[in-house]
């Protein structure tokens, strides 16, 4: 008798439910990476305006979450410093995700417009 090749049932049904797994949890992760780069391009928008007041950068920024409609983050959320003549606008949150069950996914999220990286502390 000839032996035969391919595959088992059993390996067809762990890969399609590997590839189920990782699609629904690419679904539900999705959306916040969205927002997250949504927010970042919006704290970049509000920079390149050149507001030159903690109040035009937060007036601005709310502007940018109406029109976005953001739900992580508000103007109040922001860490606005002076970096020479440079506004520096930072954020950082955490964002927990349902998966299933009692699994969840826990992201921080953070992000500056500071040319370094490194935002620089806030002005007391």
């Amino acid at each position: 008798m000839k032996k035969q090749n391919g595959m088992g049932f059993l390996g067809i049904f762990l890969i399609c439910t590997a590839i189920v797994l990782g699609a629904v949890g690419a679904m539900k992760v999705g959306p916040s990476y969205m927002e997250f780069f949504g927010l970042k391009d919006a704290i970049s928008k509000v920079q390149a305006s050149g507001a030159n007041s903690v109040t035009d950068v937060k007036r601005s920024f709310e502007k940018q979450v109406e029109i976005n409609n953001f739900k992580s983050i508000s103007s109040t959320d922001l860490e606005i410093a002076r970096d020479g003549n440079e506004m520096v606008i930072s954020f950082a949150y955490p964002k927990k995700i349902h998966m299933f069950n009692n699994v969840y996914v826990c992201i921080d999220f953070a992000a500056t417009t500071s040319s370094s990286g490194v935002a620089p502390p806030p002005a007391k």
